[in-house]
């Protein structure tokens, strides 16, 4: 592949310097291209042995690469060249100073990245103790959890044990927050005052009921501000007798938090009398 010129001292040159360590230079050399004549210089060097397993044979064997360099000198002497060289130095001294910069900056390299291992084995063992912390209040939370569900169980079972009784017992009653609205009643209650389930969170003001009791709204909120109870004997419209009696709500701070309205029907009870 090479030109007239080099062609016949090439070859011959590269084996020369795979028997020795030092480049080779040759020197004023001409080569022709395009039927001009151009003066070169060319330098020889070993870079590297590459281990390699040869395709006929699978056993390791060794290959120096070479490197060609080719200056162009036509325009410049020789003289020039080899000062302008020697002043920049040989191309071993270039390669290993090269060779001594990347082993500087692997150095570097490495030491940030044991500083960054370094940080990142402490950032993980942070995160495991957050995690065994996160798992230990995922515990307590499971535990408060469990408590707060046995609790409303224990709550469900306490106020169906109380509508049970109410039922039982035939009581009808309407139980009131301070602002007088509806917060329950019972099924007994609906004889007199038209309220349906729906009800519950409205004002008694807007419910219907068949009590002739004008009173009635003034006389819940006298119980609520003195904490004293309240009876009366009232009729309703189709001249049925009714005893009753509004005491304050007391909440679960023993404080006055509404009203609780209660109906006993003594019509039979009136009858009687009556008849006597």
């Amino acid at each position: 592949m090479a030109r007239e010129g080099i062609g016949e001292v090439l070859p011959a040159s590269v084996n020369k310097l795979l028997t020795q360590q030092t480049p080779l230079t040759l020197k004023g050399l001409q080569v022709v291209v395009d039927n001009n004549k151009w003066s070169v210089d060319i330098m020889l060097q070993k870079i590297k042995e590459e281990v390699f397993f040869t395709k006929s044979e699978l056993k390791q064997s060794t290959r120096s690469l070479i490197l060609v360099v080719f200056i162009d000198t036509t325009l410049y002497d020789h003289n020039t060249l080899t000062k302008a060289i020697k002043k920049k130095g040989s191309d071993q001294d270039i390669v290993e100073r090269e060779f001594q910069n990347l082993r500087d900056e692997m150095h570097a390299m490495n030491g940030e990245w044991q500083a960054a291992n370094e940080q990142l084995q402490s950032s993980n063992e942070e995160l495991t103790t957050s995690k065994e912390e996160l798992q230990s209040l995922n515990e307590e939370v499971q535990t408060i959890n469990a408590e707060l569900v046995s609790k409303v169980e224990k709550l469900v079972w306490a106020n169906t044990d109380m509508n049970n009784l109410l039922n039982s017992a035939e009581i009808a009653a309407i139980f009131l927050d301070k602002s007088l609205c509806v917060r329950r009643f019972t099924s007994q209650i609906t004889k007199v005052f038209k309220l349906r389930n729906s009800d519950e969170g409205r004002a008694l003001s807007d419910i219907s009921n068949d009590l002739k009791y004008p009173a009635l709204l003034n006389d819940i909120k006298e119980v609520i501000e003195s904490h004293l109870s309240i009876d009366k004997l009232i009729t309703t419209n189709d001249k049925r007798y009714y005893k009753v009696r509004i005491v304050p709500y007391t909440n679960y701070n023993n404080k006055v938090d509404g009203a609780v309205i209660t109906l006993l029907d003594i019509s039979f009870v009136k009858a009687l009398k009556i008849k006597k």
